[in-house]
């Protein structure tokens, strides 16, 4: 059982690596249940469940790498860093990761009895409110405009108009908020 960091990671070639037999979820894991259904029982959500919770107890999570024989490989680790973050504090670039990785653990339907999750939610609501309905951060992260296969948010041709800007990113935090509710 993974309590900390300290279990996850060892030092090879000064770097973190995971330790051999390390089983880790990656961004693509997310997609996958996200996208799912087939596997939506009572105790595979609670399964689930579980393990968020862990993810969101050991952010933020350092990066590290995985180790083959002698290299070094990047893992898929995109936006699972840090499943507990202050979204006020957050700058453009963690923004664009934390509604990628929020908008996947909406649709995982176990957000909502994960504590941390539903603060983050109700900060998002808080940021709405405060803009009369629209998301007004001035988020100009280019990652958010372009479309790859980790990114690519935006929906309007471009962010030229600062009102698409907040088109898209309204719409985002609205998803996030009617699936949190409607799982």
């Amino acid at each position: 059982m993974i309590e900390t960091t300290a279990d996850l990671f060892e030092t090879y070639r000064g770097r973190l690596v995971f330790r051999q037999g390390i089983a880790w979820p990656n961004i693509y894991h997310l997609r996958l249940l996200a996208w799912t259904r087939g596997w939506r029982t009572p105790e595979n959500r609670a399964v689930v469940a579980e393990s968020v919770r862990r993810l969101v107890r050991l952010s933020p999570i350092p990066a590290g790498s995985v180790r083959f024989k002698s290299r070094l490989v990047a893992p898929a680790s995109f936006c699972m860093d840090d499943f507990c973050p202050d979204l006020a504090a957050l700058d453009s670039a963690h923004w664009m990761m934390w509604f990628h990785r929020m908008e996947l653990l909406a649709r995982l339907g176990v957000a909502r009895c994960i504590p941390e999750l539903e603060s983050q939610a109700a900060a998002l609501m808080k940021i709405l409110a405060s803009g009369y309905g629209q998301f007004t951060l001035k988020l100009e992260q280019t990652y958010f405009r372009k479309w790859g296969a980790y990114t690519g948010l935006a929906l309007e041709n471009d962010w030229k108009d600062p009102q698409r800007r907040q088109n898209d990113l309204t719409f985002r935090s609205l998803l996030i908020l009617d699936r949190l509710c409607s799982t």
